[in-house]
């Protein structure tokens, strides 16, 4: 498990890196209506988990916007999202600490992305 002591910067840190990413895939699948959530916060009692990359919508225009959760799976037959490495990892904030526990077969080198 990894910890960093600064939230922010470590929240900073990991969407900077990922954001951009699922943003120009979600430019890329516009047309077809499907959308990939960048990223998720859900508060639970004093923590608070940050989810990347794994919620998928479709999103329909009628006289306003709306957004249909799909799921967790990739709906067919859309190309494939951007590489995520801390897509199967726990993280969650609690007491101004943030903390990020992978899977053992991610790569220390995968959560380079961190810059920490």
């Amino acid at each position: 498990m990894i910890v960093v002591d600064n939230y922010s910067e470590c929240l900073s840190n990991i969407l900077s890196n990922i954001k951009r990413s699922i943003y120009d895939y979600n430019e890329k699948i516009k047309s077809t209506g499907y959308y990939l959530k960048p990223y998720h916060i859900v508060n639970k009692g004093k923590k608070k988990y940050l989810y990347i990359g794994k919620y998928w919508y479709k999103i329909i225009s009628e006289n306003k916007l709306k957004w249909i959760y799909i799921g967790k799976r990739k709906p067919e037959p859309l190309p494939d999202p951007p590489n995520i490495p801390l897509l199967d990892c726990v993280m969650y904030i609690e007491e101004g600490r943030c903390f990020i526990n992978c899977p053992k077969n991610i790569l220390i080198y995968d959560i380079n992305i961190l810059s920490l």
